[in-house]
């Protein structure tokens, strides 16, 4: 059973964002340029994706820097990605609460220039528009998700020798496989439900996953929505698969080895729903934002860049690369 169902919240909220939209429409390119690299965008790429409406759950890709004026893919669903552009990048990434478009790309853009290679990035809201609401579902619902799922972990790795001596006990599958450890996925969130559609796509191979803020929730509360419907897909997926996360640090399905976190030194809003006490690399002086021309910002292409060699191995970052040249 999942730990809860916010479909119908989410409706109900996307009946109210086209209006508010458009009465907000500065205020959510505002955001973004607060809280993301928007200046690594050219200004044809800002100007669409600033007027542009993509609901939470559609997709973008994004080039790396580069000399044309737009380097950017819009797909309303996730399905239209799959058909076009599955073949054309393994890296996704997930911004954070209320982010709209525009974010999303600048979050894409960084992770991008750090691979040399195209990414994916699922747009996580409408900006301003919805930055209330996604605080409350994203924050607050995922993060207490993530605890749940986190306690479980610890009491189940604690009892293990015990439990592995209990096979023929009658209900012992309320602590195994496909029982109340491996439960707990978020239903209903367009973002997670889009990624959770990504990795589940058996000619989609994703190699990285890269979260900021609520983004990085989603992306575990994706992950364990893998692990649940499809246990075998996520057992293949699993071990090839790198995470890194900004601005949140999560707590991860155990079979993923491949994980950097990272959290600014003063970060306190990034903090509150943070398991601090999983591994993750601080940053000195730096707080939730990852816009390069502020003072006190995260850069995820420097940070991430450091990184990749010992999280995706040489032989994937070659892999990953070569996506760029075929995309040309």
């Amino acid at each position: 059973m999942p730990i809860s169902n916010i479909a119908g919240y989410a409706e109900a909220e996307r009946a109210l964002v086209g209006p508010a939209l458009r009465m907000l429409r500065g205020r959510n390119t505002a955001l973004d340029s607060w809280f993301y690299d928007v200046g690594c965008l050219t200004a044809g790429e800002s100007l669409i994706l600033g007027a542009d409406s993509n609901p939470e759950g559609s997709v973008l890709l994004v080039q790396p820097a580069r000399a044309a004026e737009v380097g950017v893919e819009r797909f309303r669903t996730v399905a239209g990605f799959l058909a076009q552009a599955r073949e054309r990048t393994t890296a996704v990434v997930l911004a954070g609460v209320g982010s709209s478009a525009l974010g999303t790309a600048a979050l894409a853009r960084n992770v991008a220039d750090a691979l040399g290679a195209p990414v994916a990035g699922i747009v996580s809201g409408y900006g301003a528009a919805d930055l209330f609401g996604e605080a409350v579902g994203g924050w607050f619902g995922f993060g207490a998700a993530n605890q749940a799922r986190q306690t479980a972990d610890r009491i189940l790795d604690r009892f293990a020798p015990f439990l592995s001596s209990m096979d023929e006990t009658p209900g012992r599958g309320a602590f195994g496989k496909g029982g109340a450890s491996s439960s707990g996925y978020v239903e209903g969130a367009p973002d997670s439900e889009a990624l959770l559609g990504l990795l589940g796509d058996p000619a989609f191979e994703p190699r990285l996953l890269v979260g900021h803020s609520k983004g990085c929730l989603s992306i575990a509360n994706a992950l364990y929505g893998l692990r649940s419907v499809d246990a075998a897909r996520f057992a293949r997926v699993a071990p090839r698969l790198a995470v890194a996360t900004f601005g949140a640090v999560v707590h991860l399905p155990s079979q993923m080895p491949r994980v950097r976190q990272f959290l600014g030194e003063i970060d306190g809003f990034g903090g509150m729903n943070s398991r601090r006490h999983e591994a993750h690399i601080v940053v000195p002086g730096a707080w939730h934002h990852l816009n390069t021309m502020l003072p006190g910002h995260v850069s995820v292409r420097l940070q991430l860049a450091a990184v990749l060699p010992e999280l995706l191995g040489a032989a994937a970052a070659r892999d990953i690369r070569g996506l760029a040249m075929n995309a040309t």
